[in-house]
This record gives structure tokens, C-alpha cells and sequence, in this order.
């Protein structure tokens, strides 16, 4: 059996290079003799024999392939092939995939049946170094332009029924049939199959929640000029919105496990190529709730333009209320039966919102890519997240931070209202977590918007006979900021108060709190430059770095396949909160280069080097053991503070210990050392 070492991923590159798989015993020869001896297939071929080459091939052992000598020469071949005897490639692949002697046991097969497998459905990813990115294989895409739906359909069930047991050409198959074809009921029973066959892929599951929530989007397309809908409608469409729903947090909780079980990679070190984290099930879902309030704004009794009628939905929608009745004299009791059937899923679609968007704001703020071939993808979703998010705020978090700063003397409003207003007006900021506080760092004009916020969370914390952790953290926080992006606003807390403030949440919580925030911030204030002489709160500075990474860890861990801790802050010079450098600031320095050339400077380490830098940030010295940087500080009592290098494996390998200098960064995962030499 003849075969080659590469994959092919189109049925071009297989031409192109390898010419595969034309086997001696396929074209009759393997056991003819001429009077001079055995015929090869150099002798079929003729004078075209000077178009192949023989290889020799190991894997499952060795043996001897053939491919052609030039791509250019494989590509013409099929042109050929088409204009001379109107082979196609869609017979071409249905002639290898009907052929049985291919798959007989023998030499060379297994790489067969995989690359065949390939052509059918390996997409190709610009992440992954391809130069464009595909909807379906270039093979798939390649017959759909040149030759249609249904070849296309043709060859993808034939591949069905050679490789019965391989979910991801019945996922292709599904995909083609919703996508191009718009046939949603048999794309459905092919997603349902390849979930058969492959329970727990994320990426199954989400194909499965695609089909229902295209299926929504093409209804609402198709009825643009609706103004209500039917009983009968209603029903149908929200049956699937829990569909869609239900495969999409099944997408997640998958995803999720997947990443639970490499947590450990995180601290390890590794070669390998780290791939994705499968975001899909989150922005699934936050599209698929949208819709459903789009197809309830259809239901007659709700009318569309009465603002009564539309806050008592998004009330019902938050959990808040029950199902609204009209305010107009309608009688809609139909819809009211139809609606309380799906109460439990309706009454929670806020929440599910919320949870989504808060997923993503963690993964994209706290996160950084290992691969910046992925930055275009993540970019890709934080634009549809972000156009999502505001059409989110349109519907249910309609106060304005600034207008209720200005109105806060004259408000006549009582002041639990005051407190909840401020609270959806940080909603809607990004403003009510860590995440999209830290965003404002980079923000080109968030110091306005962010004095906003710190007088909010002032306004919040003074007017609570009892605060709440979160607020506690949250308004520390946003001083922070606040210091960084408008160092001379006379609203930012002093830093004594701010450390009260933090002492009391962490004397609260312990060192074994769920959540990352209160330890990320002691080690944030309670950061000393007198590492001999430590006062009380530097001491514990050891459990703080400690809880940190294990809170992080076991909260953020499942989203580090491809990604790693961002440092949201180093180290500089000055005292204070002053001493906290963003890294907006430290682009600044090189205002004259492009977002190009400064991701590059910063990729290679190069920024490290620039003497406007190490002006700004303070050096620090420790030493290396079992992969990471420790300081000892302290005279009389000594603590040994854990500093994770920026690269893992970055430092000698073995158990030497040597003397080292770095640059500190904090980050949600721990504490961070960069460019670090040796003393």
C-alpha cells in the first residue's frame, strides 16, 4: 500500500502533495508480471511517471508512499481531471469513500482512514496558523463553490455511513444542513446523532444549540413586519429558546469540566500547544435570551410601546414579578396559560444573562492569551459580548450613573431607591465587579466615568448601617483605579481608610474565602518598600499571596487552557497607592509607537529594557526554587512570599537555587516576576 506522512486537509492538498492511496493493488498491478519482472505503478503511470515520487514512510511501521512533485503540478492534475473527463471532486471523494478495498486491514490504512476522516470536517483557524478561517473543511468548501448543496450533502453522508462512529462528520453534515440549506429539522437529527456518539464534546453541544437558536433568529428574520404572534407560535418558539438553552449551559458545564481536569497545567511546565477554551455555550446563550424577549415583545399582551407594560416584563424577567397582565382592556388569558408553562425559564432570563457577561468580563479582563495568533478570534466575540451587553443595559439597567450624581441633592426619592438605582447604574457601567473595574485601567476615557463610580460606591458604603463584602471590596477598588487614571481627584480615600476598610473583610473572611478580591487587594495595599522593618499587615503577606492562588485557582483554573493570569499592576517607586503602576501608563512612554509594534515590545520582552521603565518600576531581588522566584523578608521574623514566573519554565531546571532580580506584577492568580536575571 502506497502512502505519504503528511494531513491532508483539503481534497487540493491531498492531490497537491501527496497523491495518497493510489495503491498498486487498487489499480490492478500488485500481482502482475511482465516477461522483464513485476509492474509498479511507475510503469501504469507511463511517461506521466515523472510527476510522482516515492517516499518512505514510518508510522505503524515502514513502508513506501508516492506524491506528486509539486503542489502547482497536483492542482493542475485535477483541473484535468475536470475539464478532460468531468471528474469532480465530490466523485472523486465519493469514489474513495465507497471504495472498500481502502479500508481493508493492511499497511498505510490507518492513515488513511484518519486523513479521509480530515478532509471531511478539519476547519481551518487563523489561530491555528492557516491563513484564513473556514466555515466547514477547505475539501467541504471547495465542492460547495464549484459544485453545490447537494454534492456537498451527498459526500458528508457517505462519510456518515463509511465512519459511523465518528461524531464530527455528522456535526459537519448537521452544520451544512442549518448554515447553507436551512433545513433545521434534519440538521437536528444529525447534531442529535453525533451527540449520540460523543455525550460529553462541548463542541457537539454547541452545534446542537446553534441549530435551535438559527432556527429563532430565521423566524424573527422571516417576520420582520409581525406586530404580534400566535398562541400556537409562542409555544413552538419557546420550546425551542429551552432547547437551545439547555444544550448551550450543557456546552458550558462540559467546557467547564474539560477544564477542571487540567487545572494543573496552570503551574506546571509544558510544551504543548494549548488549546482553546470553548466560550461558545456563554455567547449561545446570552443570543438565544435576547431573542426571547424579542419573540415576547410580540405577544399582544405586552404592549410594545406602553412603558408600564414593558417594565412589568422585565420585571417578570428579572424573577421580580409575575406574569404581567395588560394594562389595556384585552382579554389575553390564552397567553397568560401558554406563558405560565414556561415560567421557571422566563423568570430567571436576567440571571442567565448576568451570569454569562459576568463569565466573560473575568475571562477576558483577568486572562491573557499564551497564543496571539488567537487575539483576532477573542476580539471576534468581545465585539458581539460587548453589542450584546448594551442592548442587556437598554432593557434592564436604564439609570445613568452621572444624571443621578448631579440629581443626588435634589432627589426626592427615598433612599432605598437612591441605593438601588446606583446599584443598576454599576451594573450597567461594567462598574458592580472587579473585572470591569480593572477594564476602566484602559479605557482612554473612563476618568470621568470612573469618579462616577468611586462616588457611588462612597455614596453606597455611607448610606448602609451594614455594608456588604462585595460593595466593601468594590469601593476600594474603584479608589484605586481612581488614583491611577486621576491621581489628583479629590475623591480618592485616603489609603489608611481604605486598609481599615480592607482589614475588616479579610478578619471576615478568612484565609479560605472563595473569591480572589479581598487577597488580591491586601497584597495590592498592604505592599511595603521596607521589606526588613514589616509591619503587621505585611507579615501576613505570605497567606494573602497564598489564598490568592488557591481561591484563584479553584474559581478561574477551568479557563487557563490557553490562556494565564494578567498582571493588573506592578511595582513602581513611590510610596503609597501611588506605588501601583497600570499598564496604560507604561504605553504611555512610547506613545509614538503603533498597537502593532507596542504588543510586539511587549511580547518579546523588550519594554523591560527601556530606561523610561526601569525609572518607573522598582527592581526587587529573591531567589529561584522548584520554578518560582521567592523573597524573604523581615529580620527578626522571617517570611517567604511565593512569586510564579511570567514564563513557566523560564528558569533552570532542577532543584539549583541562585539569586535573581525582577520586576513585580499583581495578578488575580498571584504574584508575578518579570524579566528576570540573574545577580
Amino acid at each position: 500500500m502506497n502512502t505519504t506522512t503528511e494531513l491532508p486537509e483539503t481534497m487540493d492538498d491531498w492531490t497537491k502533495e501527496h497523491v495518497k492511496y493510489w495503491s498498486e493493488e487498487f489499480l490492478g498491478i500488485t500481482a502482475k508480471r511482465t516477461f522483464w519482472g513485476r509492474e509498479y505503478l511507475e510503469d501504469k503511470m507511463g511517461t506521466y511517471s515523472t510527476i510522482i515520487i516515492r517516499t518512505e514512510v514510518e508510522e505503524y511501521g515502514r513502508y513506501t508512499g508516492v506524491r506528486i512533485i509539486h503542489p502547482l503540478i497536483a492542482n493542475q492534475c485535477l483541473e484535468e481531471l475536470k475539464t478532460t473527463n468531468h471528474l469532480h471532486k465530490s466523485e472523486i471523494m465519493l469514489n474513495f469513500l465507497g471504495t472498500n478495498l481502502f479500508y481493508d486491514i493492511g499497511i498505510g490504512r490507518d492513515r488513511l482512514v484518519q486523513d479521509m476522516q480530515s478532509m471531511l470536517y478539519s476547519r481551518c483557524r487563523k489561530e491555528h496558523g492557516d491563513k484564513t478561517n473556514t466555515l466547514f473543511s477547505p475539501l467541504i468548501e471547495a465542492i460547495q463553490k464549484e459544485e453545490g448543496n447537494a454534492e456537498v450533502k451527498s459526500v458528508l453522508s457517505e462519510g456518515t455511513v463509511r465512519f459511523n462512529q465518528n461524531p464530527f462528520i455528522c456535526q459537519a453534515l448537521a452544520r451544512h444542513l442549518y448554515i447553507k440549506e436551512k433545513d433545521f429539522s434534519l440538521a437536528l437529527d444529525w447534531a442529535k446523532k453525533a451527540k449520540q456518539i460523543a455525550p460529553d464534546n462541548s463542541f457537539v453541544s454547541d452545534t446542537l444549540g446553534q441549530i435551535y437558536k438559527t432556527q429563532l433568529k430565521f423566524w424573527l428574520d422571516e417576520n420582520t413586519k409581525r406586530n404580534a404572534v400566535t398562541v400556537e407560535e409562542l409555544k413552538f418558539l419557546l420550546d425551542i429558546s429551552i432547547c437551545a438553552s439547555k444544550a448551550f449551559k450543557e456546552c458550558q458545564e462540559q467546557s467547564e469540566r474539560k477544564g477542571t481536569e487540567r487545572v494543573d497545567c496552570l503551574y506546571q511546565k509544558s510544551k504543548r500547544k494549548y488549546d482553546i477554551y470553548n466560550t461558545a455555550g456563554y455567547l449561545g446563550e446570552i443570543e438565544v435570551c435576547l431573542y426571547t424577549v424579542d419573540i415576547l415583545e410580540l405577544v399582544p399582551c405586552f404592549i410594545k410601546n406602553d412603558e408600564l407594560s414593558k417594565k412589568q416584563l422585565l420585571q417578570y424577567l428579572s424573577g421580580k414579578g409575575d406574569i404581567p397582565r395588560s394594562t389595556q382592556d384585552r382579554n389575553d388569558e390564552e397567553f397568560y396559560v401558554a406563558i405560565s408553562d414556561y415560567n421557571y425559564y422566563l423568570s430567571n432570563i436576567k440571571l442567565c444573562l448576568k451570569k454569562a457577561f459576568d463569565f466573560f468580563e473575568d475571562y477576558f479582563v483577568h486572562l491573557k492569551l499564551r497564543n496571539f495568533l488567537k487575539e483576532t478570534m477573542e476580539l471576534n466575540i468581545r465585539g458581539k459580548v460587548l453589542k450584546c451587553f448594551r442592548r442587556y443595559t437598554n432593557l434592564f439597567c436604564p439609570s445613568d450613573l452621572k444624571q443621578l450624581r448631579e440629581k443626588s441633592t435634589e432627589c426626592k426619592l427615598s433612599l432605598q431607591l437612591q441605593l438601588e438605582q446606583y446599584r443598576i447604574a454599576l451594573e450597567a457601567d461594567k462598574a458592580d465587579r472587579f473585572s470591569g473595574l480593572l477594564e476602566y485601567l484602559n479605557y482612554e476615557k473612563g476618568a470621568a466615568k470612573i469618579e462616577d463610580i468611586a462616588y457611588a460606591y462612597s455614596f453606597l458604603t455611607k448610606n448602609q448601617c451594614s455594608t456588604n463584602k462585595k460593595e466593601k471590596l468594590n469601593f476600594i477598588l474603584a479608589n484605586i483605579v481612581l488614583s491611577c487614571i486621576k491621581p489628583k481627584s479629590e475623591l480618592i480615600c485616603p489609603i489608611k481608610t481604605l486598609k481599615l476598610r480592607l482589614r475588616e473583610v479579610l478578619q471576615e473572611v478568612g484565609p479560605n474565602y472563595q473569591n480572589p478580591e479581598p487577597y488580591f487587594l491586601a497584597s495590592l495595599l498592604f505592599w511595603t518598600h521596607s521589606l526588613n522593618q514589616l509591619d503587621q499587615d505585611f507579615k501576613n503577606m505570605e497567606k494573602y499571596v497564598t489564598s490568592m492562588r488557591n481561591s484563584f485557582r479553584g474559581k478561574y483554573g477551568y479557563m487557563c487552557h490557553s490562556k494565564q493570569p494578567i498582571a493588573h499592576f506592578y511595582l513602581g517607586r513611590k510610596e503609597g497607592l501611588d506605588k501601583l503602576i497600570h499598564k496604560s501608563k507604561i504605553d504611555q512612554c512610547f506613545s509614538q509607537r503603533s498597537v502593532t509594534d507596542l504588543n510586539s515590545f511587549w511580547l518579546n520582552g523588550d519594554v523591560w529594557k527601556e530606561k523610561q521603565v526601569r525609572v518607573l518600576l522598582l527592581r526587587l531581588e529573591g531567589r529561584t526554587e522548584n520554578d518560582f522566584v521567592y523573597m524573604e523578608c523581615g529580620i527578626d521574623e522571617r517570611i517567604k512570599i511565593p512569586i510564579r514566573p511570567v514564563y513557566l519554565g523560564q528558569l533552570r531546571s532542577g532543584k539549583s537555587i541562585e539569586r535573581v532580580s525582577f520586576y513585580l506584577g499583581f495578578s488575580f492568580g498571584g504574584l508575578i516576576a518579570y524579566d528576570i536575571e540573574s545577580i
